[in-house]
């Protein structure tokens, strides 16, 4: 019951403020138990409610799908109201309380072809190249395999043309680079790795980048030996 009435936050909020009562209808509950319940993650800092108006952020809204999911809500159907920009948001923010500078949908060129990073997150000598996954239950091993080995051709030909793009980024001084792909998921996949590219929850990510100097030598990894930035 709880689980349907976080997606209906998510759901109605979306776009706009909504009502207590609203919320109470979609989550099909009495609205006197939804108040309720909305007061409890109103003082849990979930959501905003003022005068039966209830608000959400980007962060928010995350936590709150995760929340359900956590409830027994089916991933898919938690996922469904989330807005992509969202995901990305907050795996910024992430990246970001890591004191990493970040970079969204970054395009460059190599290989006489155009390429696309979802994020890239850097802080010497790492530079984290981020593939955005709303992983489904519906995917099957070989897919979340294609995914990895897509970053790790993305990774690799971001790694051959840093010479001509370190301007870009503002990483010239640089005295080594050392890049890893990753794949971003809302949920947990039936693997943590896939040749050594770790799939990370986005529950976990900001643990993961705090972690990464311990443990960055067991993963897949490309390397700018030092001295070639300058």
């Amino acid at each position: 019951m709880l689980a349907d009435l976080l997606i209906s936050i998510i759901k109605l909020t979306s776009n706009e403020p909504a009502t207590v009562e609203q919320v109470a209808a979609n989550g099909h509950l009495p609205v006197t138990i939804a108040r309720e319940r909305l007061r409890k993650l109103g003082r849990l800092g979930l959501i905003k409610l003022k005068r039966d108006v209830i608000e959400s952020t980007e962060a928010q809204r995350l936590e709150l799908t995760i929340e359900a999911v956590k409830l027994g809500a089916d991933i898919e159907r938690a996922c469904r109201f989330l807005g992509w920009q969202e995901f990305e948001k907050v795996a910024i923010l992430a990246l970001e309380y890591n004191l990493f500078k970040t970079l969204k949908h970054f395009k460059f060129k190599w290989a006489n072809r155009w390429w696309e990073i979802d994020i890239l997150g850097f802080s010497e000598p790492f530079i984290l190249s981020v593939d955005c996954k709303h992983w489904k239950h519906s995917w099957q091993y070989t897919a979340i395999m294609r995914i990895v080995d897509t970053q790790i051709k993305r990774t690799k030909a971001f790694s051959q043309a840093l010479l001509r793009i370190k301007w870009k980024m503002g990483i010239e001084k640089w005295r080594k680079v050392e890049i890893l792909p990753v794949i971003l998921t809302l949920g947990a996949t039936p693997f943590k790795f896939y040749k050594q590219v770790p799939i990370v929850p986005i529950l976990q990510f900001r643990s993961f980048i705090n972690e990464l100097p311990a443990f960055v030598n067991c993963l897949a990894t490309f390397r700018v030996k030092s001295g070639l930035l300058k």
